[in-house]
């Protein structure tokens, strides 16, 4: 398991190779006995010899259980998710780790965005509501991923 960094394809078996890409880089690189994932038809657990897939995620929690090992989880802002028998491909907008997030920073944008969806719904400022409440989704995803949310 790599997070920042890579390891070989050759996974042992019953395992994935999981690849979480970005436009800046490769953020993970990785075996796993599972991925968890909320796809825009719902929530997905991928296991050694799935199907092929290919599938738009959702903003939402990316969960990679390494075989033996406690699980890692990534704040995904949309993308593709794309399965082979032994392999999983994720194609972030953005991804961030836990460890990567600024709290403070989170909250702060969390906050934003509930004081410009507050100032929509009272007929304040024009707002683009959509927006905002991507923005605040997004915030509550990265905040949650911290479990400091």
């Amino acid at each position: 398991m790599a997070v920042n960094g890579a390891s070989t394809a050759h996974e042992p078996p019953g395992t994935l190779h999981v690849r979480l890409l970005t436009p800046s880089g490769t953020l993970y690189e990785g075996a796993a006995s599972a991925v968890a994932a909320v796809a825009e038809g719902g929530a997905l657990e991928i296991l050694s010899d799935h199907g092929d897939l290919m599938t738009p995620l959702e903003i939402a929690v990316l969960k990679v259980s390494p075989p033996g090992g406690e699980p890692v989880t990534f704040a995904v802002h949309g993308g593709f998710l794309e399965v082979k028998p032994d392999e999983v491909r994720v194609l972030a907008d953005a991804a961030e780790s836990g460890g990567d997030i600024d709290i403070e920073r989170a909250r702060a944008a969390s906050e934003r965005a509930r004081r410009r969806i507050a100032d929509a719904s009272t007929g304040g400022e024009e707002v683009n509501v959509d927006r905002a409440e991507n923005a605040r989704k997004r915030a509550l995803l990265r905040l949650g991923v911290t479990g400091r949310g």
